[in-house]
């Protein structure tokens, strides 16, 4: 039987719209044209009438939650069929006949049947399906968002997508396949879209299709698509930071991979769906909600989100950088678990290359802007030999000759990791050869006393890691003379709680990563008030205290974080001083201006920290801000500054800021 294009009735009749066409001349000609929005769709489901009695047959949310569940619990079956509730008759929503044999298309999708009678009837399994899904995602992110409300709790690595599947497990979940109610929440949640995503993978066009709805599809394909939560869906699994997590749950991504391949290969989706960036509707907006509420007024938004090539392009650089990883570490992979990986990497690693080849979207700028954005995240691989010579825990790197294996695998899957996730103002640098030996650089984040300077790090993975935290030394204390934190000590000493060295949540083997390490210096130890990072310390101390020290760190900021490294760069780190300083001149002799002008502190802090903060030498000569702000031009200058800061300072603060003992205390503050 060949079925009419774009979704119409059977051969030689012509779709229906709600305002030309009622169920008595269903299977007649019609003149109306094909569906081109969600909307117009939707309102012709609207207005489909049994076959027999007249009755309507889905007129609200409601009759599709109660059609999607009674699929879900096998009550019914998924078909274009839809039976009416008041003389049990089914009727085709797509051409409106009644049917007493069976449907013209069948498929059979992991043991789950589905039909349909005729291309318009396909139309309308997809649109309830993503109706259907769109209402169990929303009521998910509602009760996310509720327990994360009453707990407080904080997310491990990766997507979690808690939540459960609420009424629909009230009865044996055939349709999941997953072996019981009792399944955690994330199983059940990820066996209800895997079997979504391969259903829709069905019931979408495809060019590899003959049909006419697969060549010539409607219009209103796409439009639902856009204002489904499906996109949105794809979206969170494809930004998973966590390959590990990608591959425990490779079933669901399977599918994922699969249906996101069926969206970028046909015209009529790839650009839109895919390759664009898409409109962000407001979280309880979804396509049930607009089908039969419309969109409401006050409620349009101007927001976008990230296009689905973008997602799959940051993984895509996870996927290779596992398989480049894997092939000089062979023996590494040979676990079930490493295989499964490489299985899934090659998978994303081929999509990529697929979509990029063959789809009108995929034109190749995606790629040729890969290397920028890697670059942009801040790691890179530096020389064996570069890194040594200037590296704390050498030694104890050259140490190591036989690691026990899953070590490489779980370094090659943090640096993977730190490639995609890394946040703006860290810069890593790894030895070629020895993932487990970095260097890092973090920029003093805006609004803190720390404000773009230049803070290192070392950082190295010990032979029992990840058993044991990594080891990571602050190199900014001018050989011990500078302590500019209660958590970074004049020894370079860190003090965080990731790394076993501060109360708090401990390092975790099976969880924690550097990444975390990393963002919690930055986040938590580069902060606007370091005074109250001090365990002594409480909102009960005065403000004075708090402004003393921060005016303290500001005068170390500017002459160890920024003007010492302006002017005498490491040869290791020169890309990226060029980088940091050329791009922020300007706002640099800014702030500096506005620092001076607060003046120097009017008492030097005295040091609440506890003993092992104390510097360890006489402090060097550090001079006030306002005195540096020329030389601090100069050499700014040398990288594109052109901002001339006020010279009508002030004499009083033209002085030399000596840091050194008070009252029997040492100041603190300083960097490299």
């Amino acid at each position: 039987m060949k079925f009419a294009i774009r979704g119409g009735g059977k051969e030689g009749q012509q779709g229906g719209h709600r305002s030309s066409r009622r169920h008595a001349s269903s299977t007649t000609s019609s003149t109306s044209r094909p569906f081109k929005t969600y909307d117009e769709f939707a309102s012709y489901m609207q207005s489909r009438k049994c076959v027999k009695c007249s009755n309507g047959l889905i007129g609200s949310e409601k009759d599709i939650q109660n059609l999607f569940q009674g699929w879900l619990t096998g009550q019914s079956g998924i078909t274009s069929l839809v039976t009416c509730a008041k003389c049990k008759t089914p009727t085709c929503m797509g051409c409106g006949t009644k049917s007493t044999s069976k449907p013209g298309t069948q498929k059979n999708i992991n043991g789950t049947q589905i039909a349909w009678c005729c291309s318009r009837g396909r139309l309308f399994l997809l649109w309830a399906f993503l109706c259907g899904f769109d209402m169990q995602y929303c009521a998910m992110k509602q009760r996310e968002a509720n327990t994360t409300r009453i707990r407080h709790r904080d997310l491990s690595g990766g997507v979690g997508y808690g939540g459960d599947i609420g009424r629909f497990l009230n009865k044996d979940f055939d349709l999941l396949s997953m072996g019981g109610w009792r399944a955690s929440h994330q199983q059940t949640q990820d066996n209800f879209n895997q079997m979504v995503y391969l259903i829709l993978q069905e019931l979408l066009p495809s060019p590899e299709r003959s049909s006419s709805f697969d060549s010539t599809p409607p219009e209103a394909v796409i439009s639902m698509l856009l204002h489904s939560k499906i996109l949105n869906n794809v979206a969170e699994l494809l930004r998973n930071d966590s390959l590990d997590d990608a591959t425990k749950r490779k079933d669901l991504y399977h599918a994922t991979l699969g249906f996101l391949r069926i969206i970028g290969m046909h015209p009529l989706t790839a650009a839109k769906a895919v390759f664009n960036e898409r409109e962000r509707l407001p979280e309880d907006i979804n396509l049930a909600t607009l089908s039969f509420r419309g969109l409401p007024r006050a409620q349009k938004t101007n927001d976008t989100a990230s296009s689905l090539a973008d997602c799959l392009r940051n993984l895509n650089i996870q996927s290779n950088m596992m398989l480049k990883g894997a092939k000089n570490n062979r023996d590494e992979f040979q676990t079930h678990e490493g295989q499964n990986l490489l299985w899934l990497c090659r998978q994303i690693s081929d999509l990529s290359q697929y979509l990029l080849a063959n789809t009108a979207g995929g034109t190749g700028a995606t790629v040729r802007s890969s290397a920028n954005e890697v670059e942009d995240h801040g790691v890179m691989e530096a020389r064996d030999d570069q890194i040594f010579s200037v590296f704390y825990y050498s030694k104890n790197a050259l140490a190591i000759q036989q690691p026990p294996r899953g070590r490489m695998k779980r370094l090659i899957t943090e640096i993977t990791n730190l490639k995609t996730s890394l946040p703006s103002g860290i810069f890593v640098k790894h030895a070629s050869s020895r993932l487990d030996v970095m260097k890092i650089v973090i920029v003093g984040p805006e609004g803190t006393p720390y404000e773009n300077g230049l803070y290192e790090f070392d950082l190295f993975c010990p032979a029992d890691y990840p058993q044991s935290p990594p080891k990571v030394l602050f190199r900014g204390t001018e050989g011990g003379c500078l302590a500019i934190n209660p958590n970074l000590h004049a020894d370079g000493k860190v003090c965080i709680s990731l790394l076993n060295t501060y109360p708090g949540e401990p390092w975790r083997p099976g969880e924690s990563t550097i990444l975390q390490v990393l963002i919690s210096i930055q986040a938590m130890i580069f902060c606007e008030q370091p005074y109250y990072n001090e365990p002594s310390m409480s909102m009960r101390q005065i403000t004075a205290s708090t402004e003393t020290l921060n005016r303290q760190i500001k005068t170390y900021t500017v002459n160890y974080a920024i003007l010492k490294w302006s002017e005498h760069p490491p040869d290791f780190w020169k890309d990226i001083v060029q980088l940091h300083f050329s791009k922020n001149g300007n706002k640099i002799l800014r702030r500096s201006q506005a620092w001076a002008q607060e003046g120097p502190p009017k008492l030097r802090h005295e040091g609440h920290f506890h003993d092992p903060m104390r510097v360890l030498r006489a402090p060097p000569t550090t001079l006030s801000i306002d005195t540096l702000l020329p030389r601090l031009q100069r050499a700014l200058q040398s990288y594109g500054a052109t901002y001339v800061p006020s010279q009508n300072m002030g004499l009083q603060n033209v002085t030399q800021y000596q840091s050194g003992p008070v009252n029997g205390r040492r100041g603190y503050g300083g960097s490299s």
